[in-house]
């Protein structure tokens, strides 16, 4: 009982995604109705419902599975891998009860059972540096995992920032003909602009010649006496 804590306490420890740990000894001190209830809270962070209430209980109470196997299948759903909550001994335990319900490894149990002392003792003792390493190789699969999740994020942020460049540069590109299309009328004004200057200086040029040519004629009807009636 050295490591049980109150449900509060866990559920409190497991409240935020991915910031979770707990041990799984500390879980396995609940049966039946209550362990599902505080699986649920622990690892999903709410209450079960009705559905996967009934059938984690009956799966239980008909020896169906197992509490490691359902804390497994809970932990590792789609809405168990999203909070990513590490319980500590999970996949060995899970590791340990397959290689038990292995046809093999009941041939060894049987032979445990009638073999001197000794070998039982030598048996238990491989079984259990097996079990160190499997335990050894779930905790590297987690933190592979974790790492596979994080490349996963890093490839969709990747993506999403290619796809807001490619947004940028159509932008821009269309920034850019704008930008030729106002400097090309820019420029079509100022020709223009020359060219009615150049217009109107040659518009001038060539009054000042007609009144040059006109002033003696105008000055002569001037100074011209008036017939008498």
């Amino acid at each position: 009982m050295g490591h049980h804590r109150n449900l509060e306490s866990l559920s409190a420890e497991t409240g935020n995604p991915g910031d979770g740990a707990i041990d799984l000894r500390d879980l396995l001190h609940y049966n039946d109705r209550e362990f599902v209830v505080t699986a649920y809270r622990c690892i999903l962070g709410r209450e079960p419902d009705r559905a996967g209430l009934e059938h984690y209980l009956s799966s239980l109470r008909e020896e169906k599975a197992t509490r490691v196997e359902v804390l497994a299948k809970i932990r590792f759903s789609t809405e168990g891998r999203s909070r990513r909550l590490k319980i500590k001994g999970l996949l060995a335990a899970l590791t340990w009860q397959m290689i038990r319900r292995a046809p093999h490894y009941a041939h060894s149990f049987a032979f445990r059972s009638h073999a001197p002392a000794a070998h039982a003792v030598q048996l238990d003792q491989n079984l259990s540096a097996t079990l160190a390493k499997l335990s050894e190789f779930a905790s590297a699969i987690e933190v592979l995992k974790d790492v596979a999740a994080g490349l996963r994020e890093v490839r969709r942020s990747e993506g999403e920032m290619l796809k807001d460049l490619r947004h940028f540069d159509a932008r821009l590109r269309e920034l850019e003909s704008r930008v030729a299309k106002r400097e090309q009328l820019l420029s079509d004004t100022a020709e223009l602009r020359e060219i009615v200057d150049r217009m109107q200086r040659d518009v001038t040029i060539q009054l000042e010649r007609v009144r040059v040519e006109l002033l003696p004629e105008v000055q002569s009807l001037r100074t011209k006496p008036k017939c008498s009636p």
